[in-house]
């Protein structure tokens, strides 16, 4: 039976060890196969172990009832943060304690490094790194809807206002064929817009939060990145300002 319900399943690296059947629905319980990860942060595989967790994910209904599936969380150790760490730590304390903002890429494992090395300093999200995450997207999209004309990808993701008279006739025959292409067009330049002319931080913020409503459609996995690392992405460099009148473009 065990066997069987794997098949159902179909998900790769894991396999069932057990069930409960439970008042209205029906619980799997699920082992991971590999001994070890590829790290999210560094890649580099890993069987340093540190935690396990079991998280519940809800399943597609089957006999009628509710079904559940108890997924192992596993986490590990992180060697590249543990060496980033004990690099920086070799500048004295008094001289990290002075530090207030440290500008970085999206990189999940900076945050541990920074609280690590830099108690008193707020993390600053690159801007061309979280524009980059949109036209990553938008580029996939492109692809999707089978968009391959010569230059497309460039008319795309370069900014409008960098295109020549001729280049937004191309872009414009290149819009035209996808709805969907275009309202995320014009939502990708929206985000680089709200940058370059928001006059404070909180119109920025508000600005963003507003943006990111419609963007998870079309770039779910960059809005959801967006959403969860906000505060440095709106601040940026005015955290030293502490001015509320200062450009956002700044922050970038």
């Amino acid at each position: 039976m065990i066997g069987a319900i794997e098949e159902l399943l179909n998900l790769p690296g894991t396999t069932v060890i057990g069930y409960q059947l439970i008042e209205g629905f029906i619980c799997l319980h699920l082992k991971l196969l590999s001994r070890g990860i590829n790290c999210n942060y560094c890649q580099k595989y890993t069987e340093e172990f540190h935690q396990s967790k079991f998280l519940l994910v809800r399943d597609l209904p089957s006999f009628g009832k509710s079904v559940y599936l108890r997924v192992p969380r596993r986490r590990f150790y992180c060697r590249k943060q543990e060496e980033i760490i004990a690099a920086l730590k070799q500048q004295p304390l008094e001289i990290r304690t002075r530090v207030r903002e440290v500008s970085v890429d999206m990189w999940a494992g900076f945050a541990k490094v920074i609280a690590s090395v830099f108690p008193n300093a707020a993390v600053v999200f690159d801007r061309f790194q979280v524009m980059k995450l949109v036209n990553e997207e938008l580029n996939k999209l492109r692809k999707k809807i089978g968009i391959n004309a010569r230059k497309s990808r460039f008319l795309l993701l370069t900014n409008r206002s960098s295109l020549t008279d001729s280049e937004l006739g191309q872009l414009q025959e290149i819009l035209e064929q996808s709805v969907s292409l275009r309202i995320a067009y014009e939502l990708k330049e929206e985000f680089r817009e709200i940058y370059e002319s928001s006059s404070t931080v909180k119109a920025g913020r508000n600005r963003l939060k507003k943006w990111l409503v419609q963007a998870q459609v079309f770039f779910p996995k960059a809005a959801q990145t967006i959403r969860n690392h906000l505060e440095g992405i709106c601040f940026g460099d005015l955290l030293s300002s502490e001015k509320e009148d200062s450009n956002l473009a700044a922050c970038m």
